[in-house]
Parts: structure tokens; C-alpha cells; sequence
């Protein structure tokens, strides 16, 4: 991967905080919003004066911004170069996947066994994932609300450290997953496996929905895998 660490960031677009809103959350949801769909690619380096050349915002919260996102991962500090956009790796691919099975595992369990009432968010959300693919949106706007289908999946559950801790997970689980998507876009048509979960779901099928969930995240890492180059 060092090879390709010199890679410079491509011309970042141009932005306007908007009155009342924070300078250092603008400039952190600016950078993130790149980071996700790509247009920071892996590899590039991005440095505090083109943020601020970009944004017009000061160095100070740039700095906050790029501190905060390398706190999260999604960026890697390197003095006296910038930020730079950290490579997918199996490894991670691998350590995110096996917590999905366990968060995503144990809210179906709580939702089951103690029978909630369903709110029929999960198949409104397997709907506009379908529209959007037919109205050819990009790949971070599908998987923007495949991210949706599973933090509903969580928070169904109504356990708040459980929704919590997947939150903390959810921008690196749509980075990963708008990566596979821009690799192969026939798997942005996978609804049919998140029907599957939702109604087993709705039933309180606990076999049923833990079964078609560790096989639908058990594909989706066995794909990425296969897709990531280290």
C-alpha cells in the first residue's frame, strides 16, 4: 500500500457553510460526505489548505474536522503531509462483518423473543432501495439506505447501547459497502435476501430471520473479500 500513499486528492468541490451551523461540524460533515461516496478516493492525501480553500473556513476547524475524522477512521494523519484516505483492507472487511453478525443477531433475538411490534419500516426501505436502482442513483445513494435498512434492523430492537454501538460501526459498514457497489453494480439488486429478513422479522421467525441474515452478511463478506485488492 505505500506505493500508492504519495496519490494526491482530486480537486476538492467547492462549499458554503451555511448561516448558524457550526464551522467545525460543517467542515467534518463536508470531508466525510467526500470520504463516503469516493470522491476522496483511497489512497489520496488531503491537506488543511485545500480544505480551507474549498470550504473558506479557517485552519482551526479544518483541523478539529480532520482530528475528529482520524479519531473514526476515516482518515490517517501524517504530520507534514495531511490526511490521508486509509485503504479497505480484509482485515477490516473481516473484524466489521463478524460485529454486524453479532450486533444484528442479538436485535432479531430481542425482537423475537419478546415479540415487538413491527413498524414496517424494513420493507419501506426494501421499496425505495428498489426504486432508486431503477431511477439509476449513484451507489453511496443506495447504499446510503441499505445502511437505513440495517440501523432499523438495530434500533427495533430498542436496546440504546446496542443502537449506539452499531452507530459507531454504520459510516465504515456504507464506505465498505459503496466500494463493493462501485465494483460490481449488479449487487446493488439484493433486496430480495433484506425481504427475506424483514418478514421472517415481522413473523417473529427467529430461525428463519437469523438464518437469512448470517447467510445475507456471510455473502455480502465473502464479496467484498473477493473484491479488495490487500
Amino acid at each position: 500500500m505505500e506505493a500508492f500513499a504519495d496519490k494526491e486528492a482530486s480537486r476538492l468541490p467547492p462549499t458554503s457553510r451555511p448561516a448558524r451551523v457550526n464551522a467545525a461540524q460543517f467542515a467534518y460533515g463536508y470531508l466525510k460526505a467526500l470520504i463516503l461516496d469516493f470522491t476522496l478516493e483511497q489512497g489520496d492525501i488531503v491537506t488543511e489548505t485545500e480544505v480551507v480553500s474549498a470550504t473558506g473556513l479557517s485552519r482551526t476547524p479544518v483541523r478539529e474536522a480532520l482530528t475528529r475524522l482520524n479519531d473514526e477512521r476515516l482518515v490517517e494523519l501524517q504530520p507534514r503531509r495531511g490526511a490521508l484516505i486509509p485503504w479497505i483492507t480484509r482485515r477490516q472487511v473481516h473484524e466489521l462483518f463478524d460485529l454486524r453478525i453479532l450486533l444484528e443477531g442479538e436485535a432479531v433475538r430481542i425482537f423475537c423473543d419478546n415479540r415487538i411490534e413491527p413498524s414496517g419500516r424494513l420493507l419501506e426501505l426494501c421499496d425505495e432501495w428498489d426504486r432508486m436502482v431503477d431511477e439509476g442513483r449513484s451507489e453511496g445513494d443506495v447504499m446510503s439506505v441499505v445502511r437505513q435498512f440495517h440501523s432499523t434492523l438495530v434500533d427495533s430492537a430498542n436496546n440504546t447501547m446496542m443502537a449506539m454501538v452499531f452507530s459507531s460501526l454504520a459510516d465504515h459498514f456504507q464506505r465498505i459497502g459503496t466500494f463493493s457497489f462501485r465494483q460490481d453494480a449488479s449487487r446493488m439488486r439484493a433486496t430480495e435476501a433484506h425481504r427475506d429478513i424483514a418478514m421472517a422479522v415481522y413473523r417473529h421467525d427467529k430461525d428463519a430471520a437469523l438464518g437469512s441474515l448470517r447467510a445475507c452478511l456471510e455473502t455480502g463478506r465473502r464479496l467484498i473479500s473477493q473484491q479488495i485488492k490487500y
